[in-house]
């Protein structure tokens, strides 16, 4: 009889103790935003998974994409310009420790993002010419990217936390170009 009560005792509290306790895989999605050269890409996407190794680091994964189009008009030539980024990247997050184990217990915390990948650039130059008509130029370049970042997650519900982070971005295509972009992201990260 001691051993059925201690054996349900034993269950009562790992059962409470596994349901105060956060998942070990988030989604997010959101809105991102960059600063490449001297323009801004002012509408972007991003979608991030992550996967908690312990109470204070995850792996993370994230897919971004960046747009701007841009329509220019001189002496009867027009030309629409497109340019998109598409990222992807994985990496580590690791948590500030200002509270115990916070990936655990799912409270709101700081964190700090390390992680690399590729990122695809896409350039579409459509020009018009009254007197020949349209001409299309495509031009896409894959590069190797790096990004450092900084962010919060504050808890709003007990599966759902706002995001918002900032991160430095640095790219190298072909030919030894380099480009170094900050980016900033905000959205909502889903525990599962």
């Amino acid at each position: 009889m001691k051993r059925l009560i201690l054996l349900s005792l034993f269950l009562c509290i790992a059962a409470s103790v596994h349901a105060q306790s956060a998942s070990s895989w988030t989604v997010g999605v959101g809105y991102t935003g960059m600063k490449f050269v001297n323009e801004v890409f002012p509408s972007g996407i991003y979608l991030q998974s992550t996967r908690r190794i312990n109470g204070h680091m995850a792996a993370v994964v994230s897919v971004t994409r960046y747009s701007k189009n841009e329509m220019e008009e001189e002496e009867g030539l027009s030309a629409d310009v497109t340019t998109s980024f598409l990222g992807a990247l994985g990496g580590i997050m690791v948590v500030a420790p200002l509270t115990p184990s916070p990936l655990n217990s799912g409270d709101s915390f700081l964190y700090g993002t390390a992680k690399i990948g590729m990122e695809r650039l896409e350039a579409k130059v459509e020009i018009n010419i009254p007197s020949l008509g349209n001409s299309n130029i495509d031009n896409s370049e894959n590069g190797f990217a790096f990004e450092l970042g900084a962010g919060l997650q504050a808890r709003i519900r007990r599966y759902i936390a706002l995001d918002m982070s900032v991160a430095y971005r640095r790219k190298n295509y072909e030919e030894d170009v380099s480009f170094n972009n900050f980016v900033w992201y905000g959205g909502l990260i889903f525990r599962l």
